[in-house]
């Protein structure tokens, strides 16, 4: 038997065998997780999931056997399959919808193969490029002549410089339909690359609770360069739309932790540890629409979900606090005290 690691391309020897199953299995799977899902709050999910997990879905949305809303973004290698379906970015229905192709630039800070334009600090090399620049614009050129946005893995400061030049360069591309790109992870920036986001458009996608878990490893690794790791509050002062999620099975699923990772940036969430980073910390009310409101336009679906207006979807959410002026110690301690999905409560704690 072997035993260790695998890292960044091996990985996909395992996922070629691991992303294989049958709708029941598929079925089986989803219905063991969607109470733990609504019991964090949870009522719809973005999935880099391959394409033929696409088809299965879509099955079980005709088989009304899906009860979670999930925008799926198939691996960049499935861009010849969606194509030739005539698939494009935001198509689907409330249920099931087709964000962008994604694309992986670099490697992690945890395993020090995120792509940077220096070498970590005590380390002799400076990450991994696990996509060229030259291409990346050839596939993402094309992707968005047919209509499939960019929603691109990018953790280093050079693996974001990179992606933001293409993005950048694609943008005057003729396509069908609007597109909106987003990078994942949004991690390790230069000052200068901040203001590149909005200008161009482009979604910030990033996992709050990673700040509670890296502080240690970006002190160490990064040194001074670590002013700007998960720069939250700057990107939302440039004017950039800010969405966030949890890189789930990575991390733990649960928007309140994710909220008081973003809020209080304290290592471990550790109450008793400085705050990394403090001009970086944000306010509850710019969480909760990193989470409800933005997530949603990066889904296409601002019009439909997202906010509590009439004539949109019944999905949402009651705390046993008021979650916006809580202090730290009421932050802590709120809990989801049920959860709504398509107008049915899908989840009590009373």
């Amino acid at each position: 038997m072997l035993t260790g690691i695998i890292y960044e391309k091996a990985c996909e020897l395992v996922d070629k065998i691991a992303d294989i199953c049958s709708y029941d299995q598929l079925h089986r799977g989803m219905q063991n997780i969607y109470h733990d899902l609504y019991r964090l709050g949870i009522t719809g999910v973005h999935s880099c999931d391959a394409f033929d997990k696409h088809r299965l879905f879509q099955q079980m949305n005709v088989n009304d056997d899906l009860k979670i809303r999930i925008c799926i973004h198939p691996p960049a290698g499935d861009a010849d399959k969606l194509i030739a379906a005539g698939i494009q970015s935001g198509s689907g229905d409330t249920w099931l919808r087709v964000g962008g192709l994604k694309y992986f630039m670099d490697g992690s800070l945890g395993s020090q193969t995120a792509d940077m334009f220096d070498n970590y600090d005590g380390l002799d090399h400076s990450g991994i490029c696990v996509l060229s620049e030259s291409d990346f614009y050839t596939m993402a050129q094309r992707a968005a002549e047919n209509g499939l946005a960019a929603t691109v893995h990018a953790i280093g400061d050079q693996a974001n410089h990179h992606v933001l030049n293409i993005i950048e360069n694609i943008s005057g591309v003729n396509t069908p339909v609007h597109l909106r790109h987003r990078i994942e992870h949004s991690q390790i920036l230069r000052r200068e690359d901040l203001s590149r986001f909005a200008k161009n458009n482009i979604i910030a996608s990033m996992q709050p609770l990673h700040i509670a878990d890296d502080v240690r490893i970006a002190e160490k690794y990064l040194g001074k360069r670590s002013r700007f790791t998960y720069p939250v509050n700057s990107l939302l002062k440039s004017g950039c739309r800010v969405v966030f999620g949890s890189d789930m099975p990575v991390a733990d699923p649960d928007p309140l932790k994710g909220i008081r990772a973003a809020v209080g940036r304290q290592y471990k969430l550790d109450r008793t540890e400085p705050v990394w980073q403090p001009q970086e910390s944000i306010r509850v009310t710019d969480a909760i629409h990193a989470y409800t409101r933005d997530a949603a336009f990066a889904s296409y679906e601002e019009s439909i979900k997202g906010t509590l207006e009439p004539g949109k979807l019944a999905d949402f959410i009651v705390f046993d606090h008021d979650i916006i002026n809580a202090d730290e110690d009421q932050l802590e301690q709120v809990r989801v005290m049920m959860t709504v999905l398509d107008g049915t409560a899908v989840y009590r704690e009373f």
